[in-house]
């Protein structure tokens, strides 16, 4: 009966293994509760401030890890057109990968890496303004 169950909550995931639906199953659940917990502390301010910290770390992490297990276990189920699948897991798990590398690391940095057009933008537009003694624009 839980079987027949969990098919009719993810209708596509016939096409795994017992295996692959208790893994695509585990990851929803958690996926579901990680989002649950950061929208109640959004939301409502469960947990105070502290768990800000870990809702936007921990919890931003979590997520692209299990929506990229998610996508990577469609790639597994389908059987035509798994091209596309494949981009699109790939784009979400570099994307992940990227949140988690700055989660772990670049955000301790002293000074860290942030690229931006809009930053670098208005920093050679204040050099500019500053050059024609305009301060006051930056």
């Amino acid at each position: 009966m839980p079987r027949v169950r969990a098919l009719r909550l993810l209708p596509l995931a016939g096409g795994l293994g017992t295996l692959g639906r208790r893994v695509l199953a585990t990851a929803w659940l958690l996926l579901i509760a990680t989002m649950g917990l950061a929208a109640l502390h959004t939301l409502f301010g469960v947990g105070g401030a502290t768990l800000h910290a870990p809702v936007r770390d921990l919890a931003s992490s979590v997520a692209y890890v299990l929506v990229a297990v998610i996508v990577w276990m469609r790639v597994l189920a389908v059987e035509d057109a798994r091209g596309p699948w494949i981009v699109l897991a790939t784009g979400i798990t570099l994307y992940g990968a990227g949140n988690v590398l700055w989660v772990a690391w670049l955000q301790t940095l002293p000074e860290p890496p942030i690229p931006s057009i809009w930053r670098n933008r208005r920093t050679s537009t204040c050099s500019t303004v500053a050059t024609t003694r305009l301060p006051s624009a930056c």
